[in-house]
């Protein structure tokens, strides 16, 4: 019986999942006793190529086995769902096809679900930096008494002792949920949609911890489950910190409306943008290249939150049940324009 099943939704993106699939097949796990399935989202550059050869080079074919499906709906979310659905594995961990994960991660995973109690388990992410991060970078890591972060690249390290966690601690990089509790709770919410298309886009893994804190499903943090994460050069500008806050300023907004049942007005809306931002990133910095970056997510979290304003369909869209038919709607006549107009004087 395979036990797990290693998700890694990819685009274009080979030279990092060669990394990826390498450490993937160092796992201290018993051969067949899981599975690693990598979802191709439309790639046009060598993945399909390494795919093929992946068994042979780094030694898959021990494992129950590697599977590679492509899957043309672009964005995070089919990539999940699509692999979600193909997985033989009783616990399905998602990761990214940027990270490489230590002989132990698996293993350590699989350790914390067996407490029948444990529904997500997930483990800490440190940066492998291709360059050294720049001066500014100290202002987004935070530091409490929990351990340490920078949710703007996706790291997390809350020291070296097991223990159970609320479910947001959790990020989509490293990421295990038993496979009947996912479609149980309806599955992820849209993520990492192309910038075309950015007003579909969700909270991602977000809203589906809030469902399991909701349902007091126990969430296990497992110190030896770690991975490394990727960052290269172009990750590691003001730009790019600019686009992130953007992001997430759009995902902030999705979940609000989401929980509001309803578009906010705009004084309320620009209220809630404020107040969320200082408790997710805290206070900005008066520095002109710094304080753009935290403007950035104010200016994703208004675009959202106008251009669902501007659509009834969107607005269905960002209130679905479940994405498990992931398919965006098709917005009004005019409103696909409305939208862009504003994502262009947003950005």
């Amino acid at each position: 019986m395979i036990a797990a099943s290693v998700i890694v939704p990819t685009l274009n993106r080979a030279d990092l999942l060669a990394g990826c699939l390498q450490s993937l097949a160092a796992q201290d796990v018993p051969a067949g006793d899981f599975e690693v399935l990598v979802v191709d989202n439309g790639s046009t550059d060598g993945t399909a190529a390494l795919c093929a050869e992946a068994p042979e080079r780094f030694g898959l074919n021990r494992l129950a086995g590697l599977r590679c499906v492509v899957e043309p709906e672009p964005g995070l979310l089919s990539g999940r769902h699509r692999g979600a659905l193909e997985a033989k594995g009783g616990v399905l961990v998602f990761v990214d096809d940027d990270i490489v994960a230590a002989p132990g991660w698996l293993s350590a995973l699989l350790r914390a679900f067996d407490d029948p109690r444990v529904h997500l388990a997930g483990g800490p992410s440190v940066g492998r930096f291709a360059v050294a991060p720049p001066e500014w970078f100290a202002h987004f890591q935070r530091r409490d008494p929990w351990g340490e972060s920078c949710p703007a690249l996706s790291l997390i390290h809350m020291g070296h002792e097991p223990r159970m966690v609320e479910p947001h601690f959790v990020w989509g990089l490293n990421y295990a949920i038993r496979r009947q509790t996912l479609f149980d709770l309806g599955g992820f919410h849209p993520d990492c949609i192309p910038a075309r298309l950015q007003h579909f886009q969700g909270d991602g893994e977000t809203g589906l911890s809030f469902k399991l804190a909701r349902g007091g499903h126990l969430c296990a943090y497992a110190p030896g489950a770690l991975v490394e994460h990727c960052i290269p050069a172009s990750r590691l500008t003001l730009d790019a910190f600019w686009r992130r806050f953007f992001y997430q300023g759009v995902c902030d907004s999705y979940t609000a409306i989401r929980r509001l049942g309803a578009v906010p007005p705009k004084p309320e809306a620009e209220a809630l943008a404020q107040s969320s931002l200082a408790a997710h990133h805290g206070p900005g910095r008066t520095e002109p290249e710094l304080s753009r970056i935290h403007q950035g997510y104010a200016q994703g979290y208004l675009f959202h939150n106008a251009a669902v304003a501007a659509s009834p369909a969107l607005l269905g869209w960002v209130l679905r049940r479940d994405y498990f038919d992931y398919r965006p709607p098709t917005l009004e006549p005019g409103a696909a324009e409305r939208i862009a107009a504003l994502r262009e004087a947003a950005q």
